[in-house]
């Protein structure tokens, strides 16, 4: 009889519990009854002005209460959403409740939320509201929120009197399971009640056992402070846990609204994919508010990462003395972006909240700012008491841009995962993104592949993360002889064509990670471009490469947008990058010229700054590279045969970047014999080397090719000298002829026709596999060669630069002859009209003498020769351009306009294309002193004046045929060097 008094006393206790309501409990009544199993009726709230002073009441139906609000209510029932809601005077369905009005002026901000702590709301009640016929009533749907689970990782709350507690139960390989109270603790508890939608937990015991059929998924959580998704702390395991202890283990929980903890902001689908699989070690991503996003590109940076192994966690990284813009900028490359814009600590800005995670990481110290993991840093685990207060924590902010969106081809990525460190293993061959077949796909594949992306190791290589049908899957039985190897490429190169068994379900899904046991990898972005033997660094900017961008996209089949040069110092710096000109001191339509000559264009038609016409280009926030630049010769074919300064004025900023539009027609497009282009390639700087002889283009025979040859062809060209040659995969189409078989070269020369004539015919000695291909570069600001576009004419130079003087003698002397014919015929008509006459055609003789023995000295030549003036485009209703000769007066427009003396550039003389039809752009507000160059979403503002996106189409053609289209791009990483201190914008901040 005892034993049945203590076992009925133990299951009142049960009941009791589980009976509890906790603060922000709801319910539905009907006629005075509850019952846990409505899907309607009048809603009442555990609720009070504090803690203490909580009790049942009605909510009132108000001017601010709607479909949203009401959704929210049945989402924190469990039910899929509302389907009618109202006053209770309106129905006598639920007859009347007499309890008390607890809240009114409840206003949510989104249908889906999932408890009405995440909403406005008020403990003041109007006297509107004192009447039961206000109170409100819901009916929501029948189906349950957690019917069809959306995935991993979900949870709900089984087997108690309310919803706010019960059975907490996870969602794992297709089945509901339990969680083991092992270990399992407060900050467990607080993250399940956040990814619920409550701000805390009451409770959590094991009163509610779960069936003896059931899994248990989950033990030994391990979870911080911050978490809002349980599987943050564990990932769904493939099999369940074999022992959790003895008797009833399973977890059981309450939740409750608590106003000393930030209120949650999850949705149902906030968790999706925290708990798809455990974080790798040495793992980044940012955190703003409390709330973890993996399309953030700035927030405050937490790792996860321990001493061992074994146990890693998430913590936060310390902005010490060590910390500066190289670390920065290796935390944005690990996180994908292009570089860092602005960082510093958390307690410096209000952006971003306080993230209560403990400090992980000290001393982090990046002897190269390329670097693309942190593990390739030296850091330490140790933590310095001046790093304990959340102030302390690193934020960094990214630039928007994607590290791999000016790819090579070999380079890797891993997409749809949820951190950086794991997704589908993606390649980049033949301009487009593809995937690897898992066939033959192993271990020392795997670790390749982590070294090539910057991690010591792989952590797993299969997964379910299936490309697009629309990708091709190019690589197959990828095999690494080596586990050092560091470069995917050294170890299969990417086809011409795709030629596989595979379907995308065998796609690759890589995890990388840090790990102490192997040797770290130093990669850089540029480690692997060349490891690729068939490719050989095809598609990679030189010192001196120039392309146009618009609006963040480079692509070098634009004939306008904003001028971008990379570089300066040696073809193989680690430290060369994209970077802007500046507009200021001595800019002319000369460098315009030049520009668009070195595009392979025939001459620009009017030029600009982003001051102006950001509102076509974009703002580019890339670093200015080059100021005080003077074109001596506007017929010159590279920017690096001016005059140019690496010393940049500290007037030069995002808004003095130039832009140019350039012709369409190509400066070959009437060529002379002996004339040299390259065709073929990403950038004007590389491709297969084509001559013009005999009224065709054809290549060049690699017999007889030499290094002198090579330099001699980029000489030609406009650059200082060659890089390689024979290393692109690019050959002649077969109708083409073979012209140069035969070259002897002096080092002297600057025109390939001075090694060999064109020949009468196409040599039989070699083939198109033959062909010579080259890139060029100038490696310094002051290039040797003075070649202009019509240097290399093969004619004499008399003929290149104007007419001889026995064609000019041959002339005045036609002139003669025709002035006494005129006398002649003129017959005896009186004296003084023969005389007018004689005076009026010598005088018109005299003059033509002087303008063809000015010829030369300013010929007027073909301009579709040597392009002294630049081609009009081939439009109607259009002023010819005018000659160089009487291009001063623009000049001087220009020279007006750079000393800000006119709002807006000079039109050009014969403007292509023609101007857009919107108005112009607001002036250029600068930007403050501090911006955060970010962010992606609205919710979180620059603090100062930014470019909007352009919401006019770019009106400028473009062109196709050559260079072959290439997928839009934008830089590769910035590497400044020399960073000021973190409290301040390193470089000019990011508009975005």
């Amino acid at each position: 009889m005892k034993l049945l008094s203590i076992f009925a006393l133990f299951v009142s206790l049960i009941y009791a519990v589980q009976g509890q309501p906790y603060r922000g409990t709801v319910r539905l009544v009907r006629s005075g009854s509850f019952s846990s199993s409505y899907t309607a009726g009048i809603v009442q709230i555990y609720y009070g002005s504090n803690s203490s002073s909580n009790s049942w009441g009605n909510i009132c139906f108000d001017s601010s209460f709607g479909s949203t609000e009401a959704n929210v209510i049945c989402n924190q029932l469990g039910y899929n959403g509302a389907s009618t809601y109202g006053s209770a005077g309106s129905t006598t369905s639920y007859g009347t409740d007499t309890a008390a009005t607890a809240l009114n002026d409840v206003n949510c901000a989104n249908s889906n939320y999932l408890t009405l702590q995440q909403c406005n709301l008020s403990t003041v009640i109007k006297p509107s509201c004192i009447s039961d016929n206000e109170d409100l009533y819901v009916s929501c749907q029948t189906t349950r929120i957690w019917d069809s689970p959306d995935f991993s990782g979900q949870i709900r709350l089984q087997g108690g009197t309310y919803s706010s507690y019960g059975r907490l139960e996870v969602y794992c390989n297709g089945e509901w399971g339990t969680v083991c109270a092992d270990s399992f603790g407060p900050t467990g508890a607080r993250t399940a009640c956040r990814q619920l939608g409550y701000s805390d937990y009451s409770t959590y015991n094991t009163n509610v056992p779960g069936s003896s059929s059931q899994h248990t998924w989950f033990e030994n959580l391990a979870c911080n402070s911050s978490s809002n998704c349980l599987g943050t702390c564990e990932s769904c395991p493939t099999t369940q846990i074999s022992f959790c202890g003895t008797g009833s283990r399973d977890v059981a929980l309450g939740c409750e609204f608590d106003s000393s903890y930030a209120t949650s902001n999850n949705t149902p689908s906030t968790c999706e994919y925290a708990g798809s699989r455990r974080p790798d070690r040495g793992t980044v991503r940012l955190f703003r508010n409390g709330v973890f996003s993996s399309s953030y590109s700035a927030g405050i940076v937490e790792i996860y990462y321990a001493g061992s192994s074994y146990r890693s966690y998430w913590g936060n990284i310390c902005d010490d003395s060590s910390f500066g813009y190289s670390e920065a900028n290796v935390i944005c490359h690990q996180l994908g972006y292009n570089g860092v814009s602005t960082y510093g600590r958390a307690g410096s800005t209000t952006s971003y909240g306080t993230d209560t995670t403990s400090t992980t990481v000290d001393d982090v110290d990046c002897a190269s700012s390329s670097y693309l993991t942190l593990e390739q840093c030296t850091l330490s685990i140790i933590i310095k008491s001046s790093c304990i207060s959340n102030s302390e924590d690193a934020y960094v902010s990214c630039y928007t841009t994607r590290i791999w969106n000016n790819p090579y081809p070999g380079q890797i990525r891993l997409q749809g995962g949820t951190y950086s460190s794991y997704g589908r293993l993606e390649v980049y061959c033949n301009g487009q993104w593809g995937t690897v077949c898992d066939d033959s796909f192993g271990s020392a594949d795997a670790r390749a592949a982590c070294r090539q992306l910057g991690y010591s190791d792989y952590s797993t290589y299969t997964g379910n993360l299936a490309g697009s049908s629309s990708q091709p899957i190019w690589l197959d039985n990828v095999i690494c002889s080596s586990s050092s190897y560091s470069c995917l490429a050294t170890c299969e190169s990417c086809p011409a064509t795709q030629y596989h068994n595979c379907g995308h379900s065998q796609d690759v899904a890589l995890g990388c990670e840090f790990d102490s046991t192997y040797t770290t990898s130093s990669n850089s972005l540029s480690t692997c471009q060349y490891a690729d033997p068939s490719s050989s660094g095809f598609g990679v900017p030189l010192s001196g490469a120039l392309i146009l961008a618009r609006n963040g996209v480079y692509s070098s089949s634009f004939t306008s947008g904003r001028v971008v040069v990379y570089g300066i110092g040696s073809s193989t710096s680690s430290s060369l990058f994209w970077g802007n000109v500046c507009r200021r001191t001595s800019f002319s339509l000369n460098a315009a010229h030049v520009i668009c000559h070195q595009l392979t264009f025939s001459g620009a038609s009017t030029w600009s700054y982003s001051g102006i016409d950001s509102n076509l280009f974009g703002v580019d926030t890339n670093r200015t590279l080059l100021d005080d630049v003077s074109c001596s010769n506007s017929r010159y074919l590279t920017l690096f045969q001016c005059t140019v300064s690496t010393f940049i004025s500290s007037l030069c900023t995002d808004a003095d970047d130039i832009s140019v539009t350039c012709y369409t027609t190509r400066i070959w497009s009437s060529p002379y014999t002996g004339q040299l282009r390259l065709t073929g390639g990403n950038y004007t700087n590389e491709g297969l080397i084509e001559v013009y002889c005999n009224g065709a283009w054809g290549t060049v025979c690699d017999n007889t090719f030499s290094a002198t040859a090579a330099r001699i062809v980029c000489r030609q060209l406009g650059y200082n000298s060659y890089y390689r040659y024979n290393t692109l995969p690019i050959v002649g189409d077969t109708p083409q002829s073979i012209w140069y078989n035969s070259l002897s070269c002096s080092s002297t020369y600057s025109c390939l026709s001075s090694c060999q004539s064109c020949p009468s015919s196409s040599s039989t000695t070699c083939v198109h596999a033959e062909d010579v291909t080259i890139v060029c570069y100038s490696s310094s600001t002051s290039s040797s060669t003075t070649v202009t576009t019509s240097t290399c004419q093969t004619t004499s130079s008399s003929d290149s630069d104007g007419l001889s003087g026995g064609a000019i003698a041959g002339i005045v002397i036609g002139v003669i002859v025709f002035i006494g014919l005129v006398m002649f015929f003129s017959g005896s008509a009186q004296k003084k009209k023969k005389e007018r006459q004689r005076a009026a055609l010598a005088a018109a003789a005299a003059q033509a003498t002087v303008e063809l023995t000015n010829a030369q000295v300013v010929p007027t030549p073909n301009p579709l020769t040597h392009q002294p003036a630049p081609e009009p485009p081939p439009t109607t209703n259009q002023e010819p351009p005018p000659s160089y000769a009487g291009a001063a007066a623009v000049t001087q427009e220009v020279k007006e306009y750079n000393d800000e003396k006119s709002p807006y550039p000079p039109p050009g003389p014969n403007p292509e294309p023609s101007a857009p039809s919107f108005a112009p752009p607001p002036p250029f507000a600068p930007y403050p002193p501090t911006n955060t160059g970010y962010p992606p979403d609205p919710a979180y503002p620059p603090t100062g004046g930014y470019y909007p996106p352009n919401p006019y189409p770019t009106p400028y053609p473009t062109v196709s045929g050559y260079p072959p289209a290439t997928y839009p791009a934008a830089p590769p990483p910035d590497t400044r060097p020399d960073p000021p201190p973190y409290n301040e914008a390193p470089y000019p901040p990011a508009p975005y």
